[in-house]
């Protein structure tokens, strides 16, 4: 282990593989407390990509205990709200800021949110420990960052509301559908809009209609 206890600094060097480091007992504390030597360590394109194909990779999440414990890990490090891990993940590696007008018109790629996303073109039915994650670190995304990454969503992911209706079937993704017009993120009104944009009342009527099977019915009226 690097630490013996929450309250003892981590001792963590470049050499450090990820698989170690999410195997230990603290590091979700050490995380959320911020310490500067465990986010530095983050702070790394291949462990962020790594950190995101272990709570995507549907086939290598299960309820067992061992498999299931480092994309949980992961899954928690990419939702912990920690600025500077938020940052890094909507980064688009332009020096423009979230307020300039023509980065708002035209935002650049976003590497990790498209990694992120790419789970959602997996075959229905998702794998319910992947949703629940896939979700869980989208709406602290979109909490934390809405002014940059709705405005992502809606020029450089036009599919991503009918792609999240492909799945309504999820709970996860019912929960966040539901979520996103909701959040108080100051984009209330642009999400509004972009649910109207996209017909989405009447999309998700559809779905209730008799031809849909109960299971989706059944989850989006839950």
């Amino acid at each position: 282990m690097f630490w013996e206890s929450a309250a003892v600094p981590p001792q963590i060097t470049e050499e450090t593989s990820l698989e170690e480091f999410l195997d230990d007992d603290y590091v979700i504390q050490h995380v959320m407390a911020r310490c500067t030597e465990v986010i530095n360590y983050l702070l790394n394109a291949n462990r962020i990509s790594h950190l995101i194909d272990l709570v995507t990779d549907q086939s290598n999440i299960t309820f067992d205990a061992v498999r299931f414990k480092r994309p949980s890990v992961a899954a928690e490090i990419l939702s912990s709200g920690v600025p500077a891990l938020v940052d890094f993940l909507v980064s688009t590696g332009s020096q423009t800021s979230a307020g300039d007008v023509d980065n708002v018109l035209h935002p650049g790629p976003m590497p990790f949110v498209e990694s992120l996303l790419n789970f959602l073109d997996a075959a229905a039915p998702l794998n319910p420990l992947s949703a629940s994650f896939f979700v869980k670190i989208m709406t602290n995304l979109l909490y934390s960052k809405a002014s940059e990454l709705v405005p992502y969503l809606r020029a450089r992911q036009p599919d991503f509301l009918s792609t999240l209706l492909r799945h309504i079937e999820s709970p996860a993704v019912c929960e966040l559908l539901i979520e996103m017009p909701h959040q108080d993120n100051g984009q209330q009104h642009a999400v509004a809009q972009w649910f109207l944009d996209c017909d989405i009342i009447n999309k998700l009527l559809d779905i209730l209609s008799p031809k849909e099977t109960p299971e989706v019915s059944s989850c989006y009226l839950d």
